[in-house]
């Protein structure tokens, strides 16, 4: 819009957010019992705004600021828990706790004001350039509750064993019931080692915001600014392109590891498994047109009414597996008249593995119909975190003084894309931190820092030929050519200075 923005212009989305909370409750006992009660609310809403833009359908008589509608969600609990000890003949009393939990939810979306959204007289994309705005379509207000209840027992069964057994029945108004447990065991070979293991199943239902959630925004495909709705997958829309309603996602876990400290020296590793079924995942962005190109008819036709390019919707699109390891060391030395030093290193291996697809057979008889979950979110969910980190730290203090230091070494992130030929790599790479802290007779605590006093780096972005000229394939690939990729562990903002001050009373 030349005559509004002569210079050219660039949106900005503004957010406004609000949060309420509260927690009532009271202890005591009752009936033998030690007793817990509780009340808590909770609401945070999110107004959104959109700036320096314009509605280019509305032509010179369009606005530049534009409130662009709210998303509000609420939450209250209530909660009710007992424990009680009871000697029934074993080595140690059986601890039994149980309890009760009550909780109701509500969400609204609330669409913005109509230039945010709508298409004016001139023939020209509708609502504000950057974000258009929440349509009246995507107005929801809709809540739900549900009920649960748990059982804990928890004892020594001999000198060396102990053991505990838990389950947990939940109820939801939206998608019934579920029966959850847990059991756990720890044998002590020694005072100084010990076994430890748990095997558990687990229960999570679709949020409201996954079941809900409808917007409209612009996003850079390709480097092609689409258009793209974010349906809810009960609508007719996300049905015809393969959505189903959403289904709780259900888990099994496993865990086995050892605990051995002798003196100031502590060592634990532990092993764990996670087998999540039905996990809830974004489709690709559906795309129908790019620019002036029909890319699938089909899609086209279907959002056509809509005014936009694609559209993607929640689905429980897959299965995965996560196993992994936790080791962590510890050594405390404390000195005489030096202070005291605690050395630690943690390292974390973990791999996940995509057990299941959405099958491309189980959409709608579009022509050409797309894929719903391609490689470059195949590899955000598998593999958007390094596989290894390693954290080795030393903190010392004395008296009033502390201070630390810890290296990190992160392995490299592949960072696919859309085109395996374009996919590069983060790096192997070590970030070194630094700071000291003094402690003033008031409570004040002053501290400085040097996070990654190396000035690290992720990898660049391949963006040029060996001659240093940008491609532009490339520059297509990577979306107007970031120079580094949001995938790295450790940002890529480089050395970072700091000083802090905090009061404590």
């Amino acid at each position: 819009m030349v005559a509004i923005y002569p210079d050219g212009f660039l949106p900005i989305i503004q957010v406004h957010t609000k949060d309420t909370s509260a927690t009532g409750g009271v202890k005591g006992s009752l009936g033998g019992w030690d007793a817990d009660f509780s009340l808590t609310f909770g609401d945070n809403k999110l107004d959104y705004a959109t700036a320096n833009s314009v509605n280019a359908s509305y032509g010179t008589a369009s606005k530049t600021w534009f409130y662009s509608g709210s998303l509000d969600y609420s939450q209250t609990v209530f909660n009710a828990s007992f424990v009680q000890p009871f000697d029934i003949g074993l080595y140690k009393p059986l601890n039994v706790a149980w309890g009760l939990e009550a909780r109701g939810e509500t969400y609204k979306i609330e669409q913005g004001e109509e230039q945010s959204w709508a298409k004016g007289p001139l023939s020209a994309p509708q609502g504000a350039q950057g974000f258009p705005g929440l349509f009246p379509q995507n107005v929801a207000d809709v809540d739900r509750h549900n009920f649960g209840a748990y059982l804990d027992l928890e004892t020594s069964l001999t000198e060396k064993l102990s053991g505990s057994i838990a389950v947990r029945y939940e109820d939801y108004s939206d998608f019934g019931d579920n029966t959850s447990a847990k059991i756990a065991a720890r044998y002590d070979f020694t005072p100084a080692f010990a076994i430890r293991g748990s095997a558990s199943t687990g229960f999570r239902a679709p949020s409201l915001q996954q079941q809900y959630f409808s917007s409209t925004a612009t996003n850079f495909v390709n480097g092609i600014p689409l258009l793209i709705t974010t349906f809810p997958a009960t609508s007719s829309v996300a049905k015809a392109l393969g959505a189903a309603p959403l289904e709780a996602e259900t888990s099994k876990n496993l865990a086995l590891g050892f605990v051995f400290h002798s003196g100031p020296f502590e060592l634990t590793l532990d092993t764990y498994k996670i087998e999540i079924e039905d996990r809830i995942v974004l489709t690709e962005n559906l795309i129908g047109k790019s620019g002036t190109t029909i890319t699938n008819q089909g899609v086209f036709n279907l959002l056509s009414p809509y005014g936009v390019d694609a559209a993607r919707f929640f689905m429980n699109g897959v299965d995965t597996t996560t196993k992994g390891i936790d080791l962590v060391a510890r050594y405390r030395l404390p000195t005489e008249g030096f202070g005291t030093y605690d050395f630690s290193l943690a390292y974390n291996h973990g791999e996940t593995d995509i057990d299941r697809f959405p099958a491309i057979n189980t959409l709608s008889s579009l022509p050409s119909p797309p894929a719903l979950f391609a490689r470059v979110n195949q590899n955000l969910l598998s593999s958007s975190t390094p596989e290894d980190k390693l954290n080795a730290a030393i903190d010392w203090k004395l008296g009033k003084w502390s201070a630390g230091v810890s290296a990190v070494s992160y392995s490299s992130v592949l960072v696919a894309q859309s085109n395996a030929a374009f996919d590069f790599e983060t790096g192997d790479k070590t970030v070194v931190n630094v700071s000291g802290n003094y402690k003033f007779d008031n409570g004040v605590t002053w501290a400085v820092g040097i996070d990654n006093i190396g000035d690290v780096y992720p990898n660049q972005t391949p963006l040029t030929t060996l001659s240093g000229t940008l491609t532009p394939t490339a520059s297509t690939q990577y979306n107007g050519g970031a120079a580094f990729s949001a995938r790295s562990p450790f940002g890529f903002n480089g050395r970072y200075l700091y000083t802090r001050i905090t009061k404590s009373w």
